[in-house]
């Protein structure tokens, strides 16, 4: 795997778990600055989710389309994506 895109992978991954989950907790809420707010929150996390989900298939060798596609799966999408072989390992 490569180093950058692993790296990436994971900052893009956990960030938007926790963007989304803080997101969450602002939605409830009943001030309406702060839904809107979360709202956008939201929307960056799933951004930063997807964007991870790309760059971890980057990494194991596989195009960027095929994470971008698992990552619309959520977490069964990042299951498989663990899944995988890494192809670069293969062809050293």
């Amino acid at each position: 795997m490569l180093r950058v895109q692993q790296k990436n992978a994971a900052i893009g991954i956990s960030g938007g778990i926790v963007a989304v989950v803080i997101a969450k907790t602002m939605l409830s809420s009943d001030n309406e600055g702060l839904v809107t707010f979360g709202f956008l929150v939201g929307l960056a996390g799933v951004a930063a989710f997807w964007w991870g989900c790309i760059q971890l298939a980057v990494a194991k060798g596989y195009s960027g389309w095929l994470g971008a596609a698992l990552g619309l799966l959520n977490v069964i999408g990042i299951v498989i994506l663990s899944v995988l072989p890494d192809k670069r390992k293969a062809a050293n």
